[in-house]
């Protein structure tokens, strides 16, 4: 790995740990940081559910099945 690219890394990792440190303050219970106090209303719930489930590597996926299987295969 050249020096460069650890760097990055290193740089990447220490700002997510201090941002993590940050926030921490802000709640002050485990429902507070995942659930967000409950305040979650259904709409964003939905996207959220959506973006975590539907991410590139599914759109990847999909388009190399269709180039390798032909359209065909989605009908399988």
């Amino acid at each position: 790995m050249a020096a460069p690219d650890a760097a990055i890394m290193m740089i990447s990792l220490a700002a997510t740990i201090y941002a993590g440190l940050r926030v921490k303050k802000l709640k002050e219970d485990l429902e507070g940081y995942f659930v967000a106090g409950r305040k979650v209303g259904l709409s964003l719930g939905v996207v959220a559910l959506a973006a975590s489930e539907i991410g590139v590597v599914t759109f990847m996926y999909m388009t190399e099945f269709g180039v390798t299987m032909g359209y065909a295969g989605f009908a399988q």
